[in-house]
């Protein structure tokens, strides 16, 4: 990878707060999807695909939470789904994504702040490269809970190959042994970059879970 845009991402991951996070990404938007698939980044078509499986076309709304540039929008579009809300906290990214035309809503957000939405709104919602250091904190998974309807779906990406992200899958865990959600379905474990030999260690699962209630 160039050094400029391996200088983004070691800002993005190594940002103390969302002051600098958001700064980070706002550098990065206009190259960002260049650098990523020059990575071979799969993260966007294994969400999609986990969505492809499991939800309907003709399920609505679903939210696409940390939306970015809107890569996962565009390959959901292509699937026929038409009725899909990007949110992200970079409002550079998320100007991007809604130039795509593959959203039917855009909204500025923050994951681990209230979301906007009433309780059970979404039929639907997926997350993918959010759950990781330095961005959505894990309680940020109850409120995607709470905007999704019973038997709602909830398809998220984490990395796996190390315990750093420990936090995330012991949230998971309460809140399936709380009974807010049961699982569904887990990938195999991808390297969400196989195209860049330095971040060839890194190994990511797609987790589907379905919220309780149905």
């Amino acid at each position: 990878m160039a050094n400029a845009s391996r200088d983004y991402l070691e800002k993005v991951y190594s940002a103390g707060d969302l002051d600098e996070l958001r700064e980070g990404y706002a550098a990065w938007a206009e190259q960002y999807d260049r650098d990523v698939m020059k990575m071979g980044y799969q993260t966007p078509g294994l969400i999609a695909g986990m969505v492809g499986r499991h939800v309907d076309p003709s399920t609505t709304p679903i939210l696409d939470c940390g939306a970015g540039t809107g890569l996962v929008g565009l390959l959901l579009a292509g699937l026929g789904y038409r009725d899909v809300t990007a949110m992200d906290m970079s409002e550079d990214m998320l100007a991007l994504a809604s130039a795509r035309g593959c959203y039917s809503d855009v909204q500025v957000g923050i994951l681990g702040d209230e979301l906007a939405w009433p309780d059970q709104h979404f039929a639907a919602a997926v997350a993918g490269g959010v759950f990781t250091k330095g961005h959505a904190p894990a309680d940020a998974y109850d409120e995607i809970a709470r905007v999704l309807r019973p038997g709602g779906l909830f398809i998220v990406s984490e990395r796996v190959d190390s315990d750093a992200n420990v936090h995330y899958r012991e949230r998971r865990d309460f809140l399936e042994q709380q009974g807010v959600w049961r699982p569904v379905e887990e990938s195999e474990a991808i390297i969400p970059f196989p195209l860049e030999p330095s971040e060839a260690h890194l190994r990511q699962k797609v987790f589907v879970y379905a919220r309780a209630g149905a």
